[in-house]
């Protein structure tokens, strides 16, 4: 049987179309995610729920908050109806979690599709606040640089499936929507924030070249098993790619304030302060 027929829900021919449309202006904030050469699950994550937390994340640290969201799957003909549907549902749940409305979705096939069976694209939209005023332009000597989350586990996750070495818990990662909004609402003068997808030394190399800090290395968060894998594989954690980790900035005196509040959500727990702005 053709397995264009065997789809879930979620990207079925037959599903409702849905009839928002996202309305683009000065207030918005857009983002366009590519994951290719990623396999489609890597322990309990799948690709689905790690791209909608990427652009989710990536909409919170520009000061947005997450709205809309598009997807379109390019799979091989030869993946398994039930891989896919992982990967279908993992981006459903995921956009509920994130509380994003679904502009569009669809799914196309070829015999000589993706390396791993599934490549996906993510367009997302998000409102920014009317008082947003996350800058660079913001930062100031003596600010306080927080890490949100344990780095360098998506890209361990996945580069530990593709090895087929290991496994790594939660390295789809999640939407950080609570914790940025209470963080927003305690300490309305954020000063920076970014999603350090790339790895958090790209972030703060980044960081580096806004303003002049220093970071404490060994007061970055790093999970036990993504350390020890890292180790095995001759691998850096700080250079591994993450979902979920965001890098905020405030002034010295909301520091506290700042990570009671992240702290607040369970997935920004373990919210650290790793340096500091110097001038």
């Amino acid at each position: 049987m053709d397995i264009r027929n065997h789809l879930s829900e979620f990207l079925s021919p037959e599903a409702p179309d849905t009839s928002v449309v996202p309305q683009i202006t000065a207030d918005t904030v857009n983002t366009l995610l590519q994951l290719d050469g990623v396999p489609p699950t890597f322990g309990e994550a799948n690709i689905g729920r790690a791209a909608i937390n990427i652009v989710a994340n990536r909409l919170l640290a520009a000061g947005a908050t997450p709205r809309y969201v598009a997807a379109s799957l390019f799979i091989d003909t030869d993946t398994p109806i039930g891989l896919i549907n992982i990967v279908a549902d993992g981006m459903q749940t995921a956009a509920v979690d994130a509380e994003m409305d679904w502009t569009a979705r669809k799914a196309s096939f070829s015999s000589d599709g993706p390396r791993h069976g599934i490549a996906l694209s993510v367009y997302a939209t998000g409102q920014l606040a009317p008082d947003n005023s996350v800058s660079a332009t913001c930062l100031k000597p003596g600010d306080a640089i927080i890490v949100t989350s344990p780095v360098g586990t998506f890209g361990t996750g996945v580069e530990a499936a593709i090895r087929r070495i290991a496994v790594v818990d939660n390295a789809d990662g999640y939407a950080l929507l609570d914790a940025i909004s209470e963080l927003r609402r305690v300490v309305p003068d954020v000063h920076y924030m970014t999603l350090a997808e790339k790895g958090i030394d790209e972030a703060i190399e980044s960081l580096g070249h806004k303003a002049d800090i220093v970071v404490k290395r060994e007061d970055i968060p790093v999970d036990e098993p993504v350390r020890s894998l890292c180790g095995m594989i001759g691998l850096d954690p700080l250079k591994m790619a993450c979902a979920t980790a965001v890098v905020i900035v405030v002034s010295d005196a909301d520091k506290d304030k700042a990570l009671e509040a992240l702290r607040r959500s369970p997935y920004a727990g373990r919210a650290t302060v790793i340096g500091r702005v110097v001038k």
